[in-house]
């Protein structure tokens, strides 16, 4: 059955060269529509953070192909912590069609499953973190002795409170450092 679809069936030809070009990470801009699969994990390495350097893996929903374009455009969603909770965002990412055969990995949004094995290790790593922030981790208890009990004491004068703080303080510093 393989044997017929990759020598005889009508796109044959054609899915056997995104098979060699794939395998040595090329293609070409003709068998672009086979490089991304819809539900795939790509990688965007066009995120700069401050100068630095930094991969997002986002998921492809949708991918619109250009008519008289020269950009196709992929329509995208991946988590994010907006530092109260975790919430799904869409994200528009457009990849320039080349005019001659290239590496995959030369686009600035790529198929995760083309990516260097220590950047695949670095957002396995980030995603565990940021998915172990979708509950809370930390609850903040205000004693009776942290309000004031006059209008010119303080609020936060009891001393229960201000080990609450330390406590609390404490543990951001623990989390902070396991991340």
């Amino acid at each position: 059955m393989l044997w017929y679809l990759r020598n005889e069936a009508s796109f044959g030809s054609e899915f056997s060269q995104c098979d060699f070009d794939f395998s040595l990470e090329y293609f070409e801009p003709r068998l672009m529509e086979y490089l991304f699969c819809k539900h795939e994990t790509l990688l965007d390495s066009s995120v700069d953070t401050l100068g630095e350097h930094n991969y997002l893996g986002v998921v492809l929903g949708n991918v619109v192909w250009p008519k008289e374009s020269a950009e196709v455009e992929l329509r995208c969603w991946h988590w994010n912590y907006d530092s109260t909770r975790l919430l799904r965002q869409t994200k528009m990412l457009t990849i320039p069609i080349p005019k001659e055969r290239m590496k995959i990995r030369d686009l600035p949004v790529y198929p995760l499953r083309f990516a260097h094995r220590i950047i695949k290790g670095k957002l396995v790593l980030r995603g565990q973190q940021f998915w172990s922030l979708r509950y809370p981790t930390q609850v903040v208890y205000m004693s009776p002795n942290s309000c004031p009990k006059s209008p010119t004491e303080p609020p936060g004068s009891g001393s229960y409170s201000l080990e609450a703080k330390q406590t609390l303080a404490s543990a951001v510093r623990d989390r902070t450092a396991e991340l």
